[in-house]
């Protein structure tokens, strides 16, 4: 049996052999309008035009395997459905009326999708692959797939900005807030990143700046409040680290994360999230109005610089507290600041040029995604292997989001690549 969703593609991009198209009661059918797929309940297509004989009907389109499956899923029930005006499935083994005792005109199709179709789709949704058409790709014309590419990037970077627009809608339209809670959710890197980003909501910006002059204080605030400091050191360092905090919290009735939602383990030391935390207290350190900044950078190497930070002293031999490493500088790395303008810095750039008119500061945004070099990781690794090799960091987020939503979701009918390698 073929799976429903094969027949929702096929009506939808009309891919079925449409010549003397009759109903099972030998009505002639003409289809000017398949209808738009529903999302939420009711029938599967809604807003269609049919041409029933010689009377145009406007309404709605299910679809099923077998005819009685109307029944089974009881839609005979549901007044959604009595606008129904055709029935589409592979087989007819019951006929179907409305509430009045009329039939519904119901079309089989069972014997008009080609074999390569059928072929396609069992290969595309019923092999284990992690791309499922990685043995057809190659069949993709590289306009098809830069065409795809363009737009699931457009997809990413739509998220994103909602993103943006949600944490600026918690800081009441303040952007350089919302640009440091952005931030701070970069710097925990996506294992952290969540646990980052509640150190910010919890850590008013005001009272950090206040402190920015004494990086002891901004670390001990930042440590404080992921909720680091609340067992009994050997180090002078967090020791003295933890006695200011406790001063801190109550001048400022502060309250730390709740629980230790940290995460360690099959991590490089190098992305600790307490090495983190101290690059994140030096940045602040270094500067303030960030944002701004960041908005009137003209180049990269300007933005990269921005982000070039090391830590304080006691971590240049510490990875954790109480244990020490093997002396480094632990700056944040070329790659760690890649990921940063690349998931932190383009989106709220974009987002800032769209809702202020600026389309200059919006393209920026683009630029920098077309100007970075791409991402090196399993995703994109795999993509290349295949001969689809990205160019720059654009190319890459449009490979991991159509690995993430499409690929890994198995979202083939909903794809370009999975729709061209289906009707070609």
């Amino acid at each position: 049996m073929l799976n429903e969703k094969l027949l929702h593609y096929v009506w939808q991009f009309q891919q079925y052999d449409i010549t003397q198209l009759v109903t099972t009661q030998q009505q002639k059918i003409l289809i000017i309008e398949p209808g738009k797929p529903n999302e939420d309940g009711g029938p599967d297509f809604v807003e269609a035009i049919i041409q029933i004989n010689e009377t145009k009907w406007y309404g709605h389109v299910e679809i099923h395997n077998k005819s009685s499956e109307w029944y089974q899923h009881g839609h005979q029930n549901d007044a959604a459905y009595q606008n129904v005006i055709l029935h589409i499935v592979l087989e007819e083994n019951r006929p179907v009326y409305y509430t009045n005792g009329e039939r519904i005109p119901c079309v089989e199709l069972s014997q008009r999708i080609s074999p390569r179709t059928i072929k396609v789709f069992k290969r595309l949704y019923q092999k284990p692959l992690s791309i499922p058409c990685q043995g057809l790709l190659s069949t993709v014309p590289d306009l098809t797939k830069r065409w795809w590419l363009d737009r699931v990037v457009v997809e990413r970077m739509v998220v994103r900005q909602q993103k943006v627009e949600s944490i600026l809608s918690i800081y009441k339209g303040d952007w350089e807030a919302s640009f440091f809670h952005l931030l701070a959710g970069g710097f925990g890197l996506r294992v952290n990143q969540a646990a980052f980003e509640d150190v910010a909501l919890r850590t008013k910006r005001s009272i950090l700046l206040r402190h920015r002059d004494q990086l002891f204080q901004l670390e001990a605030l930042l440590f404080g409040q992921a909720n680091m400091l609340s067992s009994d050191f050997k180090d002078d360092y967090p020791t003295a680290l933890a006695d200011t905090y406790r001063f801190l919290a109550i001048k400022y009735q502060l309250e730390p994360i709740p629980g230790f939602p940290w995460k360690f383990s099959r991590m490089r030391p190098a992305s600790f999230p307490t090495l983190r935390l101290a690059q994140l207290a030096m940045l602040l350190h270094r500067s303030d109005h960030l944002f701004s900044k960041f908005l009137v950078a003209e180049t990269m190497e300007e933005m990269v610089h921005m982000l070039d930070v090391t830590v304080s002293g006691y971590w240049a031999n510490h990875h954790r507290f109480d244990t020490l490493s093997n002396p480094s500088q632990k700056r944040l790395g070329k790659q760690a600041i890649s990921q940063i303008i690349i998931n932190v810095l383009v989106p709220i750039l974009m987002f800032y040029g769209q809702v202020r008119g600026k389309p200059i500061i919006r393209q920026r945004g683009i630029s920098i995604l077309e100007s970075v070099q791409p991402e090196n990781n399993n995703i994109i690794r795999k993509w290349s292997s295949l001969g689809w090799k990205a160019q720059n960091s654009w190319d890459s987020q449009g490979l991991i989001q159509l690995k993430k939503s499409y690929c890994t979701k198995h979202k083939c009918l909903q794809c370009g690549i999975g729709q061209y390698v289906l009707r070609s």
